[in-house]
């Protein structure tokens, strides 16, 4: 009799806690869903620079620039700019950026930007590989639903300073209809409010069976 008990206490309970295992699983699953729904928006830009990356002379060049909007104002990426003097210095730079947007609304509006890398410069024929670091401030400005422009100027080292501007498309990593992220909620909460349910169920099984054993071993005392 007590082993048909015993048996039986530890079928709910596993029935329980795997119920309770696929409900959160499920909650979970809904929740990085949701948050991988969000829109996120990459930028990729290409512009003219005119800059001081020489000791002899100013120099001008072309930038690339590819940045990933983060949560609130913020965005980090990469910068690629090759610039000559109109003589016999090249100079090449890769840097890592990251930005703060500051009086506009969202991922728009003036920024300050913290740029730092390498810069490789080419003169006469020798490479010469030094870190390059500074400061950039500019304003971006988003055209139509995909387009934006962006002038800037920055200080630092070793090009002392640069003035630019890019233009370039705003690229949506991915989206969804308003119903579609309201699915998303209400599943979510259903998962949750399913968990709740289901943990109750266990500690409701669990104080049945301690009852159950003091209710044997009083009968059999």
């Amino acid at each position: 009799m007590n082993k048909k008990i015993i048996l039986m206490l530890v079928i709910v309970l596993t029935m329980s806690f795997n119920v309770f295992a696929q409900e959160t699983d499920a909650a979970e699953v809904a929740e990085a869903e949701f948050e991988a729904s969000e829109v996120r928006i990459f930028s990729v830009g290409l512009g003219p620079e005119w800059n001081m990356n020489s000791a002899e002379n100013f120099a001008a060049g072309l930038g690339l620039s590819f940045d990933y909007q983060l949560p609130k104002t913020f965005a980090a990426g990469i910068t690629i700019s090759a610039s000559n003097n109109f003589n016999d210095t090249t100079t090449l730079e890769f840097g890592a950026l990251f930005r703060i947007y500051l009086l506009g609304v969202g991922h728009n509006g003036f920024f300050t930007q913290f740029d730092a890398g390498a810069s490789l410069i080419l003169d006469d024929g020798d490479m010469t590989p030094v870190f390059m670091g500074g400061l950039r401030t500019g304003h971006r400005l988003n055209v139509g639903s995909a387009g934006y422009f962006e002038p800037y100027f920055r200080i630092g080292y070793p090009f002392a300073f640069g003035v630019g501007a890019l233009g370039g498309m705003r690229i949506e990593a991915k989206a969804m209809s308003p119903e579609e992220k309201e699915a998303l909620r209400a599943a979510k909460a259903e998962a949750a409010e399913a968990r709740r349910i289901e943990r109750e169920a266990a500690r409701n099984a669990r104080n049945a069976g301690a009852a159950s054993e003091e209710e044997i071993e009083a009968d059999q005392e």
